[in-house]
């Protein structure tokens, strides 16, 4: 789900989106809001899908990724700042095995366990030590053996084969897990945490899943969201 549109990848592979579509991420070649489901043309196989602020982005079964909706800052990947109604394909983007969005940014995790994101930028949320956005995919610095991957509206965090967790881009609240509250353009390691299996990045928040069932969150508390 984004901020005010969801999508869903069905049984058959397709996508669905329904929602708010000012700037086209329901993907239905127009921007008219949709209350009820909309099968997203030109994009089949899918296996995964994502929802950022105004931008919607699905991976197929190659590895391949399509976008669609609000791209000002770049979040399509496609090379543009062109606004899509309808999905097209990230420009240069390798085989990806998952994706994540939010805000105005995107990131995928690639075959080769680099990670590689685009879109807004201006807390660092791309992990390429800049403040920069990009039109198309850049590769995270140092980042090697991800294998799952999670965006918030202004950072990043990816799972590696370890089960170490690392973190990139806005920390105002300490949602990067590194013990402080300095931004940082490059990846960090979350300090403390034992050996995770999944993650999930909310807007200003993170929590990790771990090895023993039981669940660690850190970052921005004002409505309880650490639990």
């Amino acid at each position: 789900a984004g901020s005010y549109h969801t999508c869903a990848v069905a049984a058959d592979a397709t996508v669905c989106c329904w929602g708010w579509n000012v700037s086209g991420q329901v993907g239905d070649g127009t921007t008219m809001n949709r209350a009820t489901a909309f099968e997203v043309p030109g994009v089949a196989s899918a296996k995964a899908i994502a929802a950022g602020d105004a931008h919607s982005c699905a991976l197929v079964q190659d590895g391949s990724a399509r976008c669609w909706g609000k791209n000002d800052l770049g979040q399509l990947g496609d090379g543009s700042q062109v606004e899509r109604d309808h999905p097209v394909s990230v420009y240069s983007l390798p085989p990806a095995t998952d994706i994540a969005a939010s805000g105005d940014h995107t990131c995928a995790v690639i075959a080769d366990g680099t990670v590689q994101c685009w879109g807004g930028n201006l807390r660092g949320e791309l992990g390429d030590g800049t403040a920069l956005p990009h039109s198309f995919p850049e590769p995270v610095a140092g980042l090697t053996n991800a294998i799952a991957i999670g965006a918030g509206f202004n950072h990043s965090c990816a799972l590696l084969t370890t089960g170490q967790v690392f973190c990139w881009g806005a920390n105002s609240y300490g949602q990067l897990g590194n013990g402080t509250t300095t931004d940082s353009p490059l990846p960090v390691e979350v300090q403390g945490l034992p050996v995770a299996k999944s993650i999930g990045v909310g807007y200003q928040h993170t929590c990790a899943a771990l090895a023993d069932g039981s669940a660690q969150c850190w970052g921005w508390n004002d409505g309880g969201q650490l639990g």
